[in-house]
């Protein structure tokens, strides 16, 4: 049996081809953070307020799931899906999918069970109705309700998630705990880039001078690098390792550090 050990983001599955991910002599793990707060994430990370980032988690495991059949396609797609970016567009098929868990859309009983399950805990969270569910993934609300679900533990929300994609656990794991934190970082310029979505934005051509972790996200308002340094080692993130995934890394053939955004 190879062991692969994958240090991927959201698109790091891309570089691993179906042939490899389908063999049975292959023991696959992919290895995700999840600082990632940009579109849909951002809006589930700020609605939960102590979560880390589900979208880079879910794209994994569809395309692992879809390359090794261990669901369906039609439950794959709806996860995938976005909803409409007209508010009541979104909010109606939001409410079309919590109706009958996605049967309508081609899943079987089992599989629109566990959407509707994940999706009505979601709902039971106060102020969950005045969501913005614009153009956002239906995994990553799914994803919230595993979090709920599992006492807002997140590692145990990628298992439960993962789990309802036929996935076993550690296949797709988190490189830390779970603790909540969020990725800043200052720019050879001194500008401050308070959110991991600016910081990874091709459009700005980012060269990175200073990078942090920290245990909350970044007031609004201006910041000078020199007050922004100050605020970012005093609210520096305390993270630790995930266990199983560090076994995984020193059970490990082959480990590979795949492309991100």
């Amino acid at each position: 049996m190879l062991n692969v050990v994958v240090f991927t983001g959201g698109r790091g599955s891309e570089v691993l081809s179906k042939r490899l991910l389908a063999r049975k002599d292959v023991s696959l793990t992919l290895i995700v953070n999840g600082y990632d707060d940009g579109a849909s994430t951002g809006a589930v990370r700020r609605f939960l307020g102590d979560s880390l980032g589900p979208s880079d988690f879910r794209k994994n495991a569809s395309r692992v799931a879809s390359a090794t059949s261990t669901a369906t396609p039609a439950l794959v797609d709806l996860l995938d899906r976005r909803l409409p970016v007209e508010p009541a567009a979104a909010r109606a098929a939001f409410d079309a999918i919590v109706a009958d868990g996605g049967a309508s859309a081609g899943l079987n009983p089992a599989d629109a069970a566990g959407v509707r399950q994940r999706l009505e805990a979601f709902l039971a969270v106060p102020g969950a109705h005045d969501f913005p569910f614009t153009d956002c993934a239906v995994g990553n609300l799914v994803f919230a309700g595993s979090y709920l679900l599992r006492g807002r533990r997140f590692n145990a929300a990628v298992d439960d998630y993962c789990g309802l994609l036929g996935l076993p656990p550690g296949v797709i794991d988190n490189v830390t705990n779970g603790e909540n934190a969020h990725l800043v970082a200052i720019d050879r310029q001194g500008i401050v880039l308070s959110t991991e979505e600016t910081i990874v934005d091709a459009r700005r051509q980012n060269s990175i001078d200073e990078i942090f972790l920290i245990d909350r996200p970044l007031p609004g308002g201006a910041w000078t690098a020199e007050r922004a340094r100050d605020f970012f080692h005093e609210h520096a993130a305390h993270i630790t390792l995930n266990e199983r995934a560090a076994a995984r890394v020193d059970a490990a053939d082959l480990i590979v550090y795949a492309p991100g955004t």
